[in-house]
């Protein structure tokens, strides 16, 4: 086995050189590297010099470019003795590099004949041979030098990579995996300072060796003042550490190996002479960042904190648009919709998003029973029923104070009502946000988080205060419109569906009834000799007998069943899908319920109503809705002359005041398919 090392520019070989190679046969020996050893150090621009080899045939001292520091393999410059190793008739064994733990960049290669790789026990013999010959070495060629062009050259490269990066995250994460081209490191992180001015958040970290490898960003986060890393951002300086484990501000990572022999170098990130971060490198051993590579760093993190706060202000114009389009698209699916429970549905998606929460949830606040009703919600099922804000204290402060409150268990003491709602949710912590329109608290909008430590930013709050009260508006047009609609669509003295509603389902029905050839049924129902009720007991004892009615009417015909009031003394009830006999058995039910009933009037008298009934079918007796009217109004009189006949061969008029006829069998036959004439 022969040796070459040490030798001077005149080819004489020097102590300390031969004592690095007599140090490297010895290690070659004790982990059988039986096929050679090599020992590089950088020349400062990326260039490898051997500085010592044992190998069985003597080499001439050459350089090379090697991938252990971070360059290309260019194979035009590989040297005359490295072609020769590689055309190495003899089989190929096992070969490993590792990475010296010194200033200058070095490089220790071993090989050995028979493939078995080196284990760990021979690489940890390794390493501790290895710094005891970088000892010797890195006093007799001193400080590895700076190849300035070079350098400066990458420093551009990379700050030009950042600048074209539109997050923090994309910055943070580049400045890490691309620093190395202008110092070497085993570990990189990239500190930015949150919006609390008081916490680094490590927005990326990259370790390059396994003792960093247990690293997690909670692990890191750091405040200002605290540790190594808050000390520089806590006095904006950069910081050389040579020997970090004994330094008094080191702070212990868990999940990182407990070093004895680290080197940090650290760089304030600096806008406008603020500190807004920190760029932190490490390496294992002792004194391993010169002063030279301090200055390298701290130009590369001036370029990186402009990367950065453009990186910011981009991100801040595009969360300024995504806000107005939140509010765009609020305000438009208030135009569009008008039943509230759908555009409340329709609001709590939108809200949730805008949010980045789990679960939105709104209610509407009934101020006369003092009771939160559950109107739309998405995330989640509507969970209901409605609640009182007794034994909600956070409820009350929200809707009574118009106040945002934010429940988290970890942080607050909730009541027992308040910890069973959040649990029914399922949730971690729970935004309240009340719902104001017109000057008045008129709802609540719940958001659910599933995880806790959520946090707003003031403007991030504000504008969910602004679509809140959008959402509210649009939700107070819908009720207003609800209101509108239901006064034209309910008859305002009997509850039941007005004229004109009844016109436009009667329409609706007999479209349908001929698109899919299905059955439908129309009552027209008339209340016999109403008038006597007004004319001799007022006209308010003449409402409550119409009310009376339609609430009998209601209860005796099909929820599928429409009934309306068409006008005066008359109802109609219109049945989809009823054919003939359904509609029969309908229309009895309809009589005997307005005869049984008892009408109690202002004298203390009872008076029974009785009506007539006529029935018209579609398509038979009409196929429009007009048609169909016309037929059972007919079919009406023709019963009602009928029974009044019948009532005059009998025993005369009623007396006043006296109990109304009823009908009796005689709706059986006026009504009827076969028995409803339009005369």
């Amino acid at each position: 086995m022969s040796i070459l090392g040490g030798e001077t520019a005149s080819g004489g070989e020097t102590a300390s050189g031969g004592e690095t190679a007599a140090a490297l046969k010895r290690l070659a020996l004790a982990v059988e590297a039986d096929r050679g050893a090599h020992l590089y150090f950088d020349r400062g621009d990326g260039v490898l010099e051997l500085i010592a080899s044992v190998r069985d045939g003597r080499l001439a001292k050459q350089s090379h470019r090697t991938p252990g520091a971070g360059h290309e393999v260019a194979p035009s410059r590989l040297p005359r003795w490295l072609t020769a190793w590689r055309a190495d008739p003899r089989p190929a064994g096992a070969v490993t590099r590792l990475a010296l733990p010194d200033e200058r960049g070095g490089l220790l290669v071993l090989e050995r004949n028979r493939r078995e790789p080196f284990n760990d026990d021979d690489l940890a013999l390794a390493r501790v041979r290895a710094r005891q010959m970088v000892r010797h070495v890195s006093t007799r060629l001193g400080p590895r030098p700076i190849a300035w062009s070079a350098q400066f050259e990458a420093v551009q490269s990379v700050a030009a990579q950042l600048t074209r990066l539109t997050s923090v995250e994309a910055v943070s994460a580049a400045l890490c995996s691309q620093t190395h081209r202008v110092v070497a490191f085993d570990n990189a992180r990239v500190y930015v300072l949150c919006a609390d001015g008081r916490t680094l958040d490590p927005v990326a970290f990259r370790p390059h060796a396994r003792e960093y490898q247990g690293e997690s960003a909670a692990d890191l986060r750091v405040t200002v003042g605290e540790g190594i890393t808050g000390w520089v951002a806590a006095n904006g300086q950069q910081l050389i550490v040579h020997d970090a484990a004994n330094d008094p501000r080191a702070l212990q990572v868990p999940g990182s190996a407990d070093l004895s022999e680290e080197s940090m170098l650290l760089a304030p990130l600096r806008s406008e002479g603020h500190v807004i971060g920190v760029v932190v490198l490490s390496r294992l051993g002792l004194s391993r960042f010169s002063e030279d590579e301090s200055r390298l760093l701290g130009v590369l993190a001036d370029q990186a904190a402009v990367a950065i706060e453009n990186a910011r202000l981009l991100a801040e114009r595009d969360r300024h648009v995504a806000e107005l389009a939140a509010l765009l698209d609020i305000s438009q699916a208030g135009a569009a919709a008008s039943d509230e429970r759908d555009l409340a549905s329709l609001m709590a998606a939108k809200l949730r998003v805008a949010a980045d929460m789990d679960a939105c949830l709104i209610s509407r606040w009934d101020q006369e029973s003092g009771r939160l009703l559950p109107i739309g919600a998405d995330g989640r099922p509507l969970i209901g029923p409605a609640r009182d804000l007794a034994g909600h204290r956070s409820l009350r402060r929200a809707l009574l104070n118009d106040e945002v409150v934010w429940l988290d268990p970890d942080v607050d003491s909730l009541e027992p009502a308040e910890l069973d709602r959040l649990r029914g949710l399922g949730g971690a912590a729970t935004l309240l946000l009340p719902l104001s329109a017109t000057g008045r608290v008129m709802g609540l909008v719940e958001f659910v988080s599933e995880t806790s430590g959520r946090q707003f930013r003031d403007g991030e709050a504000a504008l969910l205060r602004t679509m809140a009260n959008q959402v509210a508006s649009s939700l107070e047009n819908a009720r207003l419109v609800r209101q509108l609609r239901d006064a034209a669509e309910t008859d305002l003295v009997t509850g039941v569906y007005s004229h004109r509603h009844l016109q436009d389902r009667v329409r609706q029905e007999t479209a349908r009834a001929s698109r899919a050839h299905s059955p439908l049924s129309l009552l027209m129902i008339d209340l016999d000799e109403f008038k006597r009720i007004n004319d001799e007991h007022g006209h308010q004892a003449g409402d409550g007998v119409l009310r009376a009615i339609a609430g009998a009417l209601r209860a005796a015909v099909r929820t599928s069943d429409i009934v309306a009031r068409y006008g005066g003394d008359e109802f109609v009830v219109l049945m989809p899908d009823t054919d003939a006999d359904e509609a029969m058995q309908v229309a009895q039910r309809a009589a005997r319920a307005v005869a049984d009933l008892a009408h109690p009037m202002p004298d203390g008298s009872m008076v029974h109503v009785s009506c007539s009934v006529g029935l018209a079918l579609h398509p038979r007796d009409g196929r429009t809705g007009k048609a169909l009217l016309q037929a059972a109004d007919a079919a009406m009189y023709t019963h009602k002359r009928s029974r009044s006949q019948a009532r005059r061969d009998a025993q005369g008029l009623a007396a006043p005041g006296a109990s109304l006829p009823r009908p009796g069998r005689a709706i059986g036959k006026a009504v009827g398919p076969g028995i409803a004439p339009r005369s």
